[in-house]
């Protein structure tokens, strides 16, 4: 896998404590499809795929590659999206920063739209790096902190209770994601997401022996 370590992992990013869960999306990657199949299989639950979830793209030719033979251009792309420079693409290829940003904006969206006409609880599987960045996105933590540490392990859980009911708001080009008055974001940028709090990050308890 091409992805530094730990950000190929996939895992749960769902409210598993009442209201159940009755519905689920998850990334359409081939890592990520496995671990939402074993889950639904038990939770008898019907599984559908939101683009919006997939893997930072980090560009052409690197899947089924060596971690070790891309990391630094991986670490030294994100190192330019946590200042700000949000456009960098890895050797000019792949998504820029802003287009991630922009799907975990568009994630949030989505998801709180299917939760709030399934019951209001729902089961997303995706991946360890782009998932850092939607919770940075959601804390409006720096990018360069939530890489340190937000500890994302295969299948652990994340709980996020997004806003249901359209209140919203907006992160600006000086957010704290790209280190406040010292991002080097362009005016353009904007995101827009439902109000969203971070009430678990990484929990791992109930792999203790699975994995």
């Amino acid at each position: 896998d091409p992805n530094p370590p730990s950000a190929y992992e996939s895992l749960y990013a769902a409210a598993f404590a009442p209201p159940p869960a009755n519905a689920a999306e998850t990334s359409s990657s081939s890592s990520s499809l496995p671990y939402a199949d074993e889950y639904l299989s038990r939770a008898a639950m019907d599984l559908s795929t939101l683009k919006s979830l997939g893997e930072v793209d980090f560009g052409p030719g690197l899947e089924g590659r060596s971690t070790a033979e891309v990391r630094t251009g991986m670490y030294a792309t994100y190192g330019l999206w946590s200042a700000g420079r949000i456009d960098e693409r890895m050797n000019g290829e792949g998504e820029s920063g802003r287009e991630v940003l922009g799907r975990a904006a568009n994630a949030l969206t989505e998801l709180s739209t299917l939760a709030a006409s399934s019951g209001g609880s729902l089961v997303a599987v995706s991946h360890s790096t782009y998932l850092r960045m939607l919770l940075a996105t959601a804390l409006e933590m720096p990018l360069a902190q939530a890489a340190v540490q937000l500890k994302q392990e295969n299948c652990c859980v994340n709980v996020l209770d997004v806003n249901v009911v359209g209140r919203t708001r907006v992160i600006g080009h000086k957010s704290d994601l790209f280190g406040g008055k010292t991002s080097l974001a362009g005016r353009d940028f904007e995101l827009r997401i439902p109000e969203t709090t971070v009430v678990m990050v990484g929990e791992s308890r109930h792999l203790r022996g699975l994995i």
